[in-house]
């Protein structure tokens, strides 16, 4: 089965197409945007925006009207957005505007007014690009314990346990995704 339509980033801008490639059409043209993800239910996008100048942030753009909502406004620096199965949380990457240790919040988008969570930080650890498996149970990331080492995968269950280390390699591991297993 083919998706009816795909989302991606053109430039700055958050664009829609059907999967064959036709009806191109922009979605969101303000601001800076980049990494769109779909809801569930496909009512939603969850994208990194930047309105203006300053921090990156969490933007919600409902795809029937265009109107878009920036979920996690101003302070931090936020992105890579990811929509649990069940569609009532996105996880993302946030560090603090000035510098500092990347780590995961989560965020309800129906929540008023919604406000992110920390979901799981290390010190001195970086944590990167979340995203839930299938079911829901479980968070994968990239992470980089030290700045000049190179990151790896890591898999945390939703209770956050500590997270286990799931690559070690001399190779740059990130932007990982779940597929459906056997």
């Amino acid at each position: 089965v083919v998706p009816a339509q795909i989302a991606f980033q053109r430039g700055t801008e958050i664009w829609l197409m059907n999967a064959d490639g036709s009806n191109q059409t922009p979605l969101v043209t303000t601001g800076s945007n980049a990494a769109p993800n779909w809801s569930p239910n496909g009512d939603e996008i969850a994208f990194t925006c930047v309105q203006g100048f300053g921090t990156t942030d969490i933007c919600v753009v409902e795809v029937a009207t265009g109107a878009v909502t920036n979920l996690a406004p101003g302070g931090r620096d936020d992105g890579y957005p990811d929509w649990s199965p069940d569609g009532q949380t996105i996880i993302f990457s946030s560090r603090p505007s000035g510098g500092g240790d990347d780590g995961l919040y989560t965020i309800e988008p129906q929540a008023f007014p919604p406000a992110p969570s920390l979901f799981f930080d290390q010190a001195g650890t970086d944590e990167t690009d979340p995203v839930w498996s299938p079911d829901g149970l479980w968070v994968s990331y990239a992470g980089q314990t030290d700045p000049l080492a190179l990151p790896d995968i890591y898999v945390i269950h939703r209770d956050r346990t500590p997270p286990s280390r799931v690559t070690t390699s001399a190779e740059w591991d990130d932007h990982p995704d779940w597929g459906v297993g056997p």
